[in-house]
């Protein structure tokens, strides 16, 4: 399992990479497609981190959770909160506690925005990846998942080396 969360990790920050050389050109709403691509990476870093922890198989039902539910990986990282981050202040919970609600809430937005076009009907006309005042909402939020992409990797890596599996 461990070889497992290392590989997502690997591919996250590959992904995010290649997010990053795609909104230097301009192509922020495909970026955008990446990053989520790499938040549930992490995200499944953070299911199969849970289940090595407590030294949980992960085959049949956890399998399809951690490797086929979009949702539970996109989710992963705020529902295990105290798992990554131990305990800390509660002005540090409410300080992140804003970017965490609107990631959670915009998620399928953002992926679905930066891949299809969409009718939204009479009165906004035709939504797309290329919409400016879309680019802009995409924009701020794929730099606030790119910083939290971050931190959460680097608190997984840190988990995984510490081997004591020891949270605080």
């Amino acid at each position: 399992m461990k070889k497992g969360i290392e590989l997502s990790l690997a591919n996250a920050a590959r992904l995010t990479s290649d997010a990053v050389l795609l909104d230097d050109k301009k192509r922020t709403a495909s970026a955008v497609v990446l990053l989520i691509a790499a938040w549930e990476e992490i995200g499944k870093a953070v299911l199969l981190l849970k289940h090595w922890i407590n030294h949980e198989d992960v085959r049949g039902r956890a399998w399809k959770r951690i490797f086929r539910s979009h949702s539970a990986k996109q989710t992963a990282c705020f529902n295990s909160r105290d798992l990554l981050w131990g305990n800390k202040s509660d002005a540090y919970q409410r300080e992140n506690e804003e970017l965490r609600r609107k990631l959670k809430s915009s998620m399928r937005w953002m992926k679905d925005v930066g891949l299809y076009v969409e009718w939204t009907g009479e009165e906004k006309g035709w939504l797309c990846p290329s919409n400016a005042g879309v680019a802009i909402d995409i924009y701020y939020l794929s730099s606030a998942v790119a910083g939290h992409l971050d931190a959460v990797t680097k608190r997984v890596a840190n988990i995984l080396s510490d081997g004591t599996c020891k949270l605080t």
